[in-house]
C-alpha cells in the first residue's frame, strides 16, 4: 500500500512471487508430512522383521563392526521399553 504509484506494477509482480513460492513450500511440507506417515508405516513394518530375524543372533548383530551406533541404539530403543533409575542410599 506504501508503495510509489510508479512502482505499483513491480511490487504487484514479486507479491505474487512471494505468494507462489509460500504456497509451493506449504506443499512441500504437507508432501513431506504425508512421506513421514507412510515411512514410519513401512518402517514399522521392517523393524518388525528385523527384529524377529535378530533374535536368532543378537550377539553376532551387536558385535558386527558393520553396525554402526546409531544402529546398536535404535535396536536398544525398540528391545527396552522402559528404564526406572532409583538412587539407593549409602549405606
Amino acid at each position: 500500500m506504501l508503495v510509489d504509484p510508479g512502482n505499483r506494477l513491480v511490487a504487484d509482480t514479486l507479491e505474487g512471487e512471494w505468494n507462489e513460492k509460500l504456497r509451493t513450500l506449504a506443499n512441500a511440507r504437507e508432501e513431506r508430512e504425508r512421506g513421514r506417515e507412510h515411512d514410519q508405516f513401512i518402517l514399522d513394518k521392517a523393524v518388525h522383521e528385523r527384529l524377529v530375524a535378530m533374535t536368532a543372533d543378537f550377539n553376532a548383530l551387536w558385535k558386527d563392526p558393520d553396525t554402526p551406533s546409531r544402529g546398536r541404539k535404535r535396536l536398544m530403543a525398540h528391545i527396552i521399553e522402559d528404564v526406572t533409575l532409583l538412587k539407593l542410599p549409602a549405606d
